[in-house]
C-alpha cells in the first residue's frame, strides 16, 4: 500500500491539470482520426478478393454486386471537414491507386469538398491524385459559390456514372451540410447568396443545430437523400465521421444518401421562431411559405429511398469513442486512485449557460471527490461532449466561437468564486472543437483555470462575453489559454475536460 501511495503522489506531482487536459485532447483527436478509422473498417471482402463483389464494412460483409465481376468504375465523393482524409484512406483501403499498388485497379474518379485550409496534407492529396479524385475547398459555415459549383459537378458525376456496376463511396463528415449547401433545389429561383443569407440568419439565431439542418435539407440540392437519388442504379457505400449528437445517419453532412424524417411543416415551425418569412430572403421565404400542400409534397426530402436503390452505411468515428479514449488517458496520467467519469456525449444549449454548469463542476469537483487517495492527493477528471450554440445579434462584430465563449464564461465564474471556493484551485477546464477551428478563428478553443481572468479584469471579460468577442479577449489578456491544433482533419463535435490535480499535503 505504501508503494501505491508513493506512486500516486508522484503522479500528482508530475502533472498539471492543463497538461492532462492537453494530453486528453490529443488522445481524443487520435481516436477520431478519419483515415485510421476508414482503413480499419473498410476492405474488399473474402480471401484474396480485391475488386470482387463483396466489401468488408466494419464487422459486416456487404455484397455490392450481383455478379463476380470487378466494378466497372469506383466513384469516390463526399463533403466535410474530414472528407479529403476519408477519401484518401478509402482509396488506399480499396487499392484504387494502380500506380501505388501495381494491381490493375478499376477506373476511379471523384470529387470531395472540404473546408478551406483542410485536407492539405501532401500524402492525402497525393493519394487522391493517384486515383483521379479532385479536392475542392469552400467556405464554412456559410456556403459560397465555390461549394455550390463543386456540388453541381459532384451530382452531375453521380448521374453520369449511374450503373449497376458502379461502386460509389461517399465520405460524409461534419461541415458537409454547409459545404454542399450553396446549391439550392431550385437554383433558378434561390441563389447561392440567398441560401447563404438564410443560413447565416439561422446560425446567428442560436437555434439547435438539428433545427438548422432540417431547414437546410429542405433547401439544398444534395441533402435529404437527393445525392442517393442522383446515383441511381449505383451501389452507394456511405462512410460517416459524425459531428451530430447520437450519430444519426440522416443528420450528418445534410444526410445526402439517407432518407430524411424531418418535414416542411417542421421547418416552418423553426423559421417561425426565427421571425418567419420576413426574416428570410424573398426566394427562401417563398420556398417555405409560398405554396400549398401539393407544393410542400414536391419540395419534401426523400422519406424512403427509391425502389431498387442499393447501398450501405457505417459510422466509422463518433464523439463517444473519443470521450472514452480521453477518459482512458486521464486514468493513465492520474493513477488508479483518481476519479474519472464520462458524464455525457449530449451536451447542448447556449454556451454561456452550459458554462455555468461546467464551472460548478470545476468548483465543487474537489470537494465531491472526497478526502483523496491513500497519499492524500485528490485527482479527478470529468469528461463531457456535444455541441452548444451561441445567439449572435445581426450587427455583432465580435470574434470567437462557441468553445472560446464557453471557456471564457467558465473562467469568469471561476474567478468570481476564487475567494469563497479555494478548493477550485488546481482545477483546469478545456473546451475545444475537434475540428481544430472554433468559429472564424485559428483557435480550437481554450483551457482555463481560476487565474486566467484576474479579479481586476472580470468586468472586461464579462464585457467581451456580451460582445461575443472571446477570441480577442484571450488574444489580448491570456494568449496562453488559447488551444491551437490547426485543422485536425476530423470533426466529432466538441469536448469539455475538467481536471483536478491536488497534490498531497506535506506532513
Amino acid at each position: 500500500m505504501a508503494a501505491s501511495g508513493t506512486k500516486a503522489a508522484s503522479l500528482a506531482a508530475d502533472v498539471s491539470p492543463a497538461s492532462v487536459c492537453s494530453a486528453m485532447l490529443r488522445r481524443a483527436l487520435a481516436r477520431a482520426d478519419p483515415a485510421a478509422a476508414v482503413r480499419e473498417q473498410l476492405r474488399w471482402g473474402g480471401e484474396g478478393a480485391a475488386y470482387g463483389p463483396t466489401l468488408r464494412v466494419g464487422a459486416a460483409v456487404v455484397r455490392w454486386s450481383a455478379t463476380p465481376d470487378p466494378p466497372a468504375r469506383v466513384v469516390v465523393v463526399g463533403a466535410g471537414k474530414a472528407s479529403a482524409e476519408m477519401a484518401a484512406a478509402a482509396v488506399r483501403a480499396l487499392e484504387l491507386d494502380a500506380g501505388a499498388t501495381g494491381r490493375r485497379a478499376p477506373p476511379c474518379s471523384g470529387l470531395v469538398i472540404t473546408k478551406r485550409g483542410h485536407g492539405r496534407d501532401p500524402a492525402v492529396r497525393g493519394a487522391l491524385r493517384g486515383a483521379n479524385v479532385e479536392v475542392v475547398e469552400a467556405d464554412h459555415p456559410v456556403p459560397d459559390e465555390d461549394g455550390a459549383r463543386a456540388t453541381r459537378r459532384l451530382l452531375e458525376l453521380l448521374r453520369a456514372t449511374s450503373d449497376a456496376r458502379t461502386l460509389v463511396v461517399w465520405c460524409a463528415s461534419g461541415g458537409g451540410s454547409a459545404l454542399t449547401g450553396g446549391l439550392s433545389v431550385a437554383p433558378d429561383r434561390i441563389s447561392v447568396r440567398d441560401v447563404a443569407l438564410a443560413t447565416d440568419a439561422l446560425l446567428r439565431s442560436g437555434a439547435p443545430i438539428e433545427d438548422v439542418n432540417a431547414v437546410r435539407k429542405h433547401m439544398c440540392a444534395a441533402h435529404g437523400g437527393r445525392a442517393a437519388l442522383a446515383a441511381g442504379a449505383s451501389f452507394v457505400l456511405t462512410l460517416v465521421v459524425s459531428d451530430v449528437i447520437g450519430a444519426p445517419l440522416h443528420a450528418v453532412a445534410g444526410g445526402p444518401t439517407q432518407p430524411d424524417p424531418t418535414t416542411m411543416a417542421e421547418c416552418r415551425a423553426v423559421l417561425d421562431r426565427l421571425g418567419g418569412a420576413r426574416a428570410l430572403p424573398a426566394s427562401v421565404a417563398d420556398h417555405f411559405y409560398g405554396g400549398d400542400a401539393v407544393a410542400d409534397a414536391a419540395r419534401e426530402t426523400l422519406k424512403a429511398l427509391p425502389r431498387g436503390s442499393r447501398g450501405a452505411a457505417l459510422v466509422v468515428a463518433e464523439l463517444r469513442q473519443s470521450l472514452l479514449e480521453a477518459a482512458t488517458c486521464a486514468r493513465e496520467m492520474l493513477g488508479p486512485d483518481a476519479t474519472v467519469a464520462v458524464l455525457t456525449s449530449r451536451m447542448a444549449g447556449e454556451a454561456s449557460e452550459v458554462a455555468k454548469l461546467v464551472a460548478g463542476m470545476a468548483i465543487e469537483g474537489p470537494a465531491l471527490v472526497g478526502p483523496g487517495s491513500a497519499s492524500g492527493a485528490r485527482r479527478f477528471a470529468l469528461v463531457l461532449g456535444g455541441e452548444t450554440t451561441v445567439t449572435v445579434p445581426r450587427d455583432c462584430a465580435g470574434r470567437g466561437g462557441r468553445n472560446q465563449e464557453m471557456a471564457l464564461a467558465v473562467a469568469v465564474e471561476l474567478a468570481r468564486a476564487r475567494g469563497a471556493h479555494a478548493e477550485s484551485r488546481g482545477v483546469a477546464v478545456l473546451v475545444a472543437g475537434t475540428d481544430g477551428t472554433d468559429g472564424p478563428t485559428d483557435a480550437a478553443g481554450a483551457v482555463v483555470d481560476d487565474a486566467t481572468v484576474p479579479p481586476e479584469r472580470v468586468t472586461a471579460a464579462a464585457d467581451a462575453l456580451r460582445a461575443h468577442d472571446s477570441y480577442s479577449f484571450f488574444a489580448r489578456e491570456a494568449p496562453q489559454a488559447h488551444v491551437r491544433t490547426g485543422p485536425t482533419g476530423t470533426n466529432v463535435c466538441d469536448v469539455v475536460f475538467i481536471v483536478g490535480v491536488e497534490a498531497a499535503e506535506t506532513p
